[in-house]
């Protein structure tokens, strides 16, 4: 018998979830406008900001970031950026987002040995073997929906919180291994099969996972909660344009 469960939905992850569908119902331009982003760049130049929000304002030109030292976290998720060789002149940025983007090679990753965070879901690269190099790593958003092995992450030893987005159909946490180091762990926007590899982890406390998969995996939500572990199910939003 399937046990039942509460739903917890968190004020944050709501509002997040409602502004990005909100800015999904804006409509598209009909061609390339660098405006925006253009003027992004120049206001943080100007004001020395150390966070550059990007997010959905491409630039012609990458490479023109490389020049602001000062930045510290830099968002270019939803963009056309394409090549971590434009910033790695950038080796004091502590936080980076290149989610949806167009990057493939990640060998530029390790121009960042600072980073503290990093969020690059909905990218299907090369490999992601150079992932291993940001050893201090404590935060890191990654998925796609051809990415199945999630291995990499086992070689992260001081990553903290993790969120898996749009994996593949068949995606395994196995290779997620005894991590010692994550507390947290979000699936909120895929679906698992077997989310049971979760209780090796030693030092869990806290999951975050859709309310429709949780159905399925409630033996593993009812352990994971025996032991301690804060589960939140997470209700879909649905935005009408």
């Amino acid at each position: 018998m399937t046990r039942p469960v509460n739903v917890i939905i968190t004020t944050a992850s709501m509002a997040a979830l409602t502004f990005g569908l909100l800015v999904a119902c804006e409509p598209l331009p009909t061609g390339p406008d660098y405006s925006w982003g253009d003027a992004r760049v120049a206001e943080c130049a100007a004001s020395a900001c150390t966070q550059l929000e990007m997010d959905n304002m491409s630039i012609a030109d990458y490479s023109q970031l490389a020049g602001l030292t000062h930045v510290t976290a830099l968002m270019l998720s939803y963009t056309t950026f394409s090549d971590l060789a434009d910033i790695a002149p950038m080796t004091h940025l502590q936080e980076l987002h290149v989610g949806q983007t167009e990057v493939q090679d990640l060998t530029g990753l390790a121009a960042f040995a600072n980073l503290r965070l990093l969020h690059i879901q909905g990218v299907n690269p090369e490999s992601w073997a150079p992932l291993a190099q940001l050893t201090q790593l404590r935060e890191l958003a990654i998925g796609h929906y051809q990415m199945s092995d999630f291995s990499i992450i086992a070689q992260l030893p001081q990553l903290q919180r993790l969120r898996i987005t749009n994996a593949a159909a068949d995606a395994d946490l196995s290779g997620l291994g005894q991590h010692r180091g994550l507390l947290t762990v979000d699936l909120s926007d895929t679906t698992f099969t077997d989310i049971s590899p979760l209780l090796r982890l030693p030092n869990l406390r806290e999951l975050s996972i859709d309310s429709y998969n949780a159905e399925n995996q409630a033996d593993t939500i009812a352990k994971l909660r025996a032991r301690g572990v804060q589960v939140r199910l997470i209700e879909p939003v649905i935005i009408m344009c």
